[in-house]
């Protein structure tokens, strides 16, 4: 079970990355470092559901096709948050 992630984790792959599963964990926002998941820019999917999750962490990548965040504590969602996020279909 992942439990924090932390600044630098993935600057090794932060142009080649393309899928990051992290279903099932007790992640929560403050146990993810501020720009950690910004860094990765090709990023097509992206599952955090069944987290611990208050806000919604989305990546600034225009690749990004899919998104789940089923079964968190999400209290809210920016609106405009997915707009730039053409490539999005679920």
């Amino acid at each position: 079970m992942i439990e924090e992630i932390k600044s630098g984790v993935f600057d090794n792959v932060t142009d080649t990355l393309r899928w990051l599963v992290l279903d099932n964990n007790q992640l929560t926002n403050a146990k993810i470092e501020k720009g950690t998941i910004d860094k990765l820019t090709v990023l097509e999917k992206l599952f955090f559901s069944f987290n611990e999750i208050t806000e919604p962490i989305i990546p600034p990548s225009k690749s990004l096709e899919e998104l789940k965040m089923m079964n968190n504590k999400l209290s809210k969602f920016p609106s405009g948050l997915l707009t730039d996020k053409e490539n999005l279909t679920s």
